[in-house]
Order: structure tokens, then C-alpha cells, then sequence
């Protein structure tokens, strides 16, 4: 039987008491709110600094120690409620097993496992150590006994071999801040000059002082760009105080120490040359060149050659022909021909371009008569 709309259902008459009712059933089931993060909660943070302590004095070896403070520093980080569960009740199953007195031989396990892998670990880093030092000792700065003259960027410095990333870092820098303030500088003086015309027109417009928007406020608009101006001025000043700088004499001798142990370095390499030693800077000059026995049958004039092709990798122009005549097998050589819409085109070594038309050929032609002429006349004496 349904009631009439006129009767209120009989849980809306007593709505509080049925609310209150409600709550108390479902508050085991609500969610906890808290007003500060979880870490930071007493009935967190004290439990948890039990079972750290608790850890620490089962600990029965060192090994074990490291273990448990490396595990609390690697999860102190930890604000998922979800990850430090499993965390705390790992720590709280490790503690079962410490406090056990019949799982001995399992900690004594345990105790050498942490330590084979504190080994291993050890060992790596020390390894890493080596290479990082030989490294670093490979590529390590040093002074040529040469100066780097102030500029704008930087004061006078020695010169590096190679470089300190450092020191090209800085001047990267300051170039780059340089264009920047030039443009900077140039906007400010476009905004002052845009702000000077407005005044005036506003003047011209407008005489009363009282009403004017621009012209009466002058130094109030002007003030902070003559300021940022002010301040590049004094950054370009800085400059060139810094190219102005002159060589400090700490500077002087540190470099010319360095020239004199460059010049005994070389002698002593040369005297180890000298006892049949086969250095790198060896076999570097051997690279330079032909071999002894064929550099002894060349005159000067093909010694001169040799030297300037290979210090080239070009093959056109007057090295690909240089390199032709002396034999080296070139990507193209002169002469070669290829069809095309055109008609047949030759490769020229001497212009490095393919060459179609009848007058091209003529002029080629002409050109290879002419050296064939020169070379005559040079080995003819005339």
C-alpha cells in the first residue's frame, strides 16, 4: 500500500538520527583524510624509526648493517603509500629472520652474499676510477707556450692543447650576451626615440601640463630604460677593460717555463728516436712521406709535389692534375665521358665540371697544348 504524497516517508522524519546511523555503519569503510602528507605523521614516522633501530642492533655483522642503512636511504624517498608497504613489511620480515635463532646459517648466507656484492661493487668503482684518471690524464690541457691575447670575451690566458671546455664555454658566453645586448641596446634606443616623439606631438597637441599623459611624466617613462642602458654601457666597459688587460708576469713566466719543458721534452724524445725507439711522433712523420729508400731517388722539384698532394684531398683543379700524372687512382679521371639529353659530355679534371659544348672542347684543347708546350720548353732549358 502506498502512502500519499502528503506524508513524508517514515526515514526522512528522523533524517539526522538516520544520517548519524549511517555514518557510524560506513566510518570503517570512509577513506582517511589527512591533513599533512603520511611521512610526516607521527604514527608513521616513530613505527618506522623502531624497526630501523630494531634492524640495527639484530644486524650481527657489518655486511648486514650496510644492508639494512643502504635500504633505508634508497626508499627514505619513497610517497606512495602503496610502495612503502611493501617496503616496511620486507623490513619487518628481515627483522622475523635476524630475531630467529634457528635461521643462523641463513644470516651467515645472507652476510656473505652483501659481501661478494660489496666486492664486486668495489671492484667496479675502482676500475672505473682507473679509466676515468687515464682518461683524463690522456686528454688533460697543456701548455704550448703560447699566449691568448685579451679580446672582449677573455683575458689574456695561456694557450691550451686541448682547449678546457670551461674556458670555450665562457667565451660561447660572452659572445653570445654580447649580441644580445647589442640588440637589446638597439630596441631600448628605438622605444626611448618612439617615447621622445610621442612627447613632443603630445606637446604640440596639447599645452596644458596638467592633462598630459607622456609629456608631463618624462623622467618616469625614460628613467627605467636610461637605467638598462646605463647598465649595458658598464657591461661594454667591463669588455674592454678585459681586452685592455696586459700580461700578467705570473702569466709570463708560468708560459716560458713551459716553452723550455716543451724544448727538453722534444730533445729527450729525439735522443730516444735517436736509440732505435719507435715513437708515435715516429710514426707520424713517417706518414708524412714516401718511404726513405723511395724518398732518396726523387729529386726536390717531386719531393715539393709529393708533399703538396698529400696534404690535399681535392681531385680537380691543378692538385687532380698533379695527381693524375703521378699515378693516383682518382674518382673521375680526365677524359671520361658520360651521354646525356645534351649530347656527350667530358669530365675535366683541371675545372672539376663536365664539359658539352664544341667551344668548351676547343678551349680544352687549346689549355693542353699550351702546358704540353710549357713542359717542352722546362725540360729543354728555353
Amino acid at each position: 500500500m502506498s502512502l500519499p504524497l502528503s506524508v513524508p516517508p517514515p526515514h526522512v522524519i528522523g533524517s539526522a538520527a538516520f544520517r548519524a546511523s549511517l555514518a557510524a555503519a560506513n566510518s570503517a569503510l570512509r577513506p582517511v583524510k589527512f591533513g599533512q602528507p603520511f611521512w610526516k605523521l607521527p604514527v608513521h614516522r616513530v613505527p618506522t624509526l623502531h624497526l630501523y633501530r630494531a634492524l640495527l642492533r639484530e644486524a650481527r655483522t657489518e655486511n648486514i648493517r650496510f644492508r639494512v642503512k643502504l635500504l633505508f636511504h634508497e626508499n627514505q624517498h619513497l610517497t606512495g603509500t602503496k610502495r612503502t608497504r611493501e617496503v616496511l613489511a620486507f623490513g619487518h620480515k628481515l627483522l622475523e629472520v635476524l630475531q630467529n635463532g634457528d635461521s643462523a646459517k641463513l644470516v651467515d648466507r645472507y652476510d656473505r652474499l652483501i659481501g661478494a656484492k660489496r666486492t664486486r661493487a668495489d671492484h667496479r668503482l675502482q676500475e672505473q676510477d682507473a679509466l676515468n684518471w687515464i682518461d683524463k690524464m690522456r686528454n688533460r690541457p697543456i701548455l704550448t707556450g703560447g699566449f691568448m691575447t685579451g679580446s672582449l670575451y677573455h683575458p689574456p690566458l695561456p694557450r691550451m692543447k686541448p682547449q678546457p671546455l670551461h674556458v670555450t664555454g665562457m667565451i660561447n658566453y660572452r659572445i653570445k650576451k654580447y649580441l644580445r645586448l647589442q640588440d637589446k641596446q638597439a630596441e631600448i634606443q628605438a622605444t626611448m626615440k618612439d617615447l621622445q616623439a610621442e612627447m613632443e606631438g603630445e606637446r604640440i597637441l596639447n599645452p596644458n601640463k596638467e592633462t598630459q599623459f607622456y609629456a608631463s611624466a618624462s623622467e618616469s617613462w625614460l628613467s627605467p630604460l636610461k637605467k638598462q642602458e646605463n647598465h649595458i654601457k658598464k657591461w661594454y666597459t667591463a669588455t674592454r677593460v678585459r681586452k685592455d688587460t696586459p700580461i700578467p708576469l705570473p702569466l709570463f713566466k708560468q708560459v716560458f717555463i713551459a716553452r723550455r719543458t716543451r724544448v727538453e721534452n722534444k730533445t729527450r724524445e729525439r735522443e730516444r728516436e735517436r736509440k732505435g725507439e719507435v715513437l708515435k711522433s715516429t710514426l707520424r712523420r713517417r706518414r708524412q712521406g714516401p718511404p726513405p729508400h723511395q724518398l732518396a731517388t726523387l729529386g726536390k722539384s717531386n719531393i715539393e709535389r709529393d708533399k703538396y698532394v698529400r696534404r690535399g684531398i681535392s681531385e680537380v683543379g691543378y692538385l687532380g692534375m698533379v695527381k693524375q700524372n703521378m699515378g693516383f687512382n682518382l674518382k673521375r679521371k680526365d677524359g671520361d665521358t658520360r651521354r646525356t639529353k645534351k649530347g656527350v659530355e667530358t669530365w675535366s679534371v683541371l675545372e672539376g665540371r663536365w664539359i658539352s659544348s664544341e667551344s668548351d672542347r676547343v678551349i680544352q684543347n687549346r689549355w693542353d697544348k699550351l702546358e704540353k708546350e710549357n713542359s717542352r720548353r722546362g725540360e729543354t732549358g728555353m
